[in-house]
């Protein structure tokens, strides 16, 4: 929930998308591959989500950051 909306995302972990979690907006249905590194371009995450401003992607970005496993996911391929 940010000043200007709330919102509703599901995270996804599984040992394939090469460690990636699946983050899942159930508003909109949009969907994506992302890491923690992913989550530094708040450009790119405000156009996947289409969200109104790069304060809503900050805030998207530190939710995720905590929602994310600490420990990095084994990949299925090497």
């Amino acid at each position: 929930m940010t000043d200007e909306a709330r919102y509703d995302f599901g995270v996804v972990y599984t040992h394939l998308f090469f460690g990636k979690p699946l983050v899942i907006c159930m508003q909109t249905g949009r969907s994506t591959l992302l890491d923690l590194k992913d989550l530094e371009d708040l450009e790119h995450l405000q156009k996947l989500f289409n969200l109104p401003s790069k304060t809503n992607a900050s805030e998207l970005a530190s939710f995720l950051t905590d929602a994310f496993p600490m420990i990095p996911f084994e990949t299925q391929y090497e």
